[in-house]
């Protein structure tokens, strides 16, 4: 019988919910460093090393990238091994082009709503932003742009539409992730939310939806212009 290795030695058993929890934090853990970049475009994860970075067993990493696979943030092929999933050009056209077609649709909803406590849970934001572009932080600008238009679709209270957004999210931070600065000046991020806000609450409809879909398109035009050389599809790549 061949002698088993220490790495897979059966993990301590602990209760199911612990396990859970560790497992949550080993995945967040592992996204924050594909949205940020840290974690490439194709790059091989290896168990071993992230279990060694982590201070836990393969057990956790393992299930981890499970989760991960089904969430389209990385790719497992036998004997391959996992890498980073890959978001090709067409990729980032089709999650903007339908970004581009939701979003003031959410945003007529949430006019239509015309709820000052919405409003202040936006403004929240942005003040959150402010502080972040006094602190040069684009990480969490970055983080904080998204939950500003995360909270749009959450608030304009449609489940389907909100639905939509959420199979958009997680690929939307990997298209971040792919650059390094989106705005090439930080004060231009808290502004931009500030005005698209101030907009939507006026109530001006006509105002609020071309201003949205401005903000949208101009994002698009920017990311697609920054956009690194498309990777090949992993499952071409790594045959």
């Amino acid at each position: 019988m061949p002698k088993r290795s220490p790495d897979d030695a059966p993990a301590p058993v602990i209760g199911l919910a612990a396990y859970r929890g560790l497992l949550d934090e080993v995945g967040a853990r592992i996204r924050t460093r594909i949205f940020s970049g840290e974690l490439r475009d194709g790059q091989r994860i290896v168990e071993r090393e992230l279990a060694a970075e982590m201070g836990t067993s393969r057990g956790p990493i393992r299930d981890a990238l499970r989760v991960l696979e089904q969430e389209g943030l990385v790719i497992t092929a036998p004997r391959r091994g996992t890498r980073v999933a890959s978001l090709t050009t067409a990729d980032a056209v089709e999650i903007l082009a339908i970004r581009e077609a939701l979003e003031p649709v959410a945003v007529s909803f949430l006019i239509d709503r015309d709820d000052a406590e919405c409003f202040g849970r936006l403004q929240a934001v942005v003040d959150r932003l402010e502080l972040a572009a006094r602190a040069n932080d684009w990480h969490l600008a970055i983080t904080l742009d998204l939950e500003f238009h995360d909270l749009i679709f959450e608030l304009c209270d449609q489940r389907r539409i909100f639905r939509i957004w959420e199979s958009l999210q997680k690929p939307m931070l990997q298209l971040f992730g792919k650059l390094s600065h989106y705005y090439k000046d930080i004060s231009e991020v808290p502004k931009r939310h500030r005005d698209l806000l101030d907009s939507i609450r006026s109530g001006d409809r006509a105002r609020a939806l071309a201003h949205s879909s401005e903000h949208v398109v101009a994002f698009r035009a920017y990311l697609l212009a920054n956009l690194p050389a498309a990777a090949q599809d992993e499952s071409t790549k790594h045959a």
